[in-house]
């Protein structure tokens, strides 16, 4: 029984990769990839204060490395409302008088937290995932290379 999205063999090579490695296959390479929109994706109102603090946060994150993108926003939404949801349940959990409240809330909150963590590794937010992030020259020009350590320095040149 084969199941329908499933392939076998290696998955593709993407387009930036191709490109970098000269194309040693000789495939032809699209030119209509899309490509995601620069920009910060506005926050949905509505979100509790601990979604909107960690959506804040993260988008600030990845606005400084260059990686931020309008498509990034329903991403964001799904790992901040994992946050809070987490924070929830921990919360609920203090309060439970039951043994086994207790233990059904540290269930959920675990649970929630590797929502969370998943949600942050597929940002490339984690030191696991960060090498593989692609990230804009504009965001990362400012920060790298010796020019900007000597930048930083006071008297440097």
């Amino acid at each position: 029984m084969t199941r329908v999205g499933h392939s076998h063999g290696r998955r593709p090579t993407p387009r930036h990769l191709k490109i970098l490695r000269g194309n040693p296959g000789k495939r032809k390479i699209l030119d209509d990839e899309p490509l995601p929109q620069p920009g910060r994706p506005s926050r949905p109102a509505g979100i509790g204060a601990d979604a909107e603090g960690e959506w804040d946060r993260l988008a600030h994150v990845l606005e400084l490395e260059g990686r931020l993108h309008l498509s990034d926003g329903p991403h964001l939404l799904a790992v901040a409302i994992a946050y809070q949801t987490m924070w929830e349940w921990v919360h609920r959990g203090k309060k439970a008088t039951k043994l086994a409240d207790k233990l059904q809330c540290a269930r959920e909150a675990r649970q929630q937290r590797e929502t969370y963590r998943q949600g942050v590794n597929d940002l490339c937010l984690s030191q696991g995932t960060r090498s593989k992030a692609k990230t804009t020259d504009a965001g990362q020009a400012a920060t790298r290379g010796i020019g900007a350590f000597l930048a930083r320095r006071p008297g440097s040149v």
